[in-house]
């Protein structure tokens, strides 16, 4: 055995490939409620939208160590975010780990830990906004299909909703 042999990637990350290519999004805020969210905008403010958009590709990136997704998601206010998500397996933690950046100056670093069949993830993460301020949140990530992501997704007091559609 070569002590300087390059290994390759660990086996677990064979179940981040059922996550590229690419994809449409629609999600949804499940609660609070729009109305509730409405009261606390600026007079004025565009009504909030009953669904959001978004779409992203995934990767297998450095030497398939990494699977990497960037794309763009709608928010409140006509905004659009960026974002780059790296995602690795930990053989130590026996998960993978995630770490996400936007251009909206946010920053959220967690886990991710897939059932038996690989199908479903388990995800929890900490997340710094622009502001230096810190929150933490809970994901749940179904693969009902090969062409199809469910997700839900729980941080600072709200709930959202989404599912991902490989473009064909």
């Amino acid at each position: 055995m070569d002590p300087f042999a390059r290994p390759g990637p660990a086996p677990e990350t064979r179940q981040l490939e059922r996550f590229c290519g690419d994809w449409t999004s629609d999600w949804a805020i499940v609660s609070p409620s729009r109305e509730t969210i409405a009261r606390f905008m600026p007079k004025g403010s565009k009504p909030i939208p009953a669904s959001f958009a978004g779409g992203h590709t995934g990767e297998l990136a450095l030497d398939g160590r990494f699977l990497r997704r960037s794309g763009w998601y709608e928010m409140i206010g006509d905004q659009k975010i960026n974002f780059t998500e790296w995602t690795t397996w930990d053989a130590k933690a026996k998960r993978f780990r995630t770490w996400l950046f936007t251009d909206a100056g946010e920053r959220h670093e967690g886990w991710m830990k897939p059932s038996a069949d690989g199908r479903s993830f388990r995800m929890g993460f900490t997340a710094h906004d622009r502001f230096g301020g810190t929150h933490s949140g809970r994901a749940k990530v179904v693969c009902p299909d090969d062409d199809t992501v469910e997700w839900t997704f729980s941080a600072h007091g709200m709930r959202l909703k989404g599912t991902d559609k490989r473009k064909k």
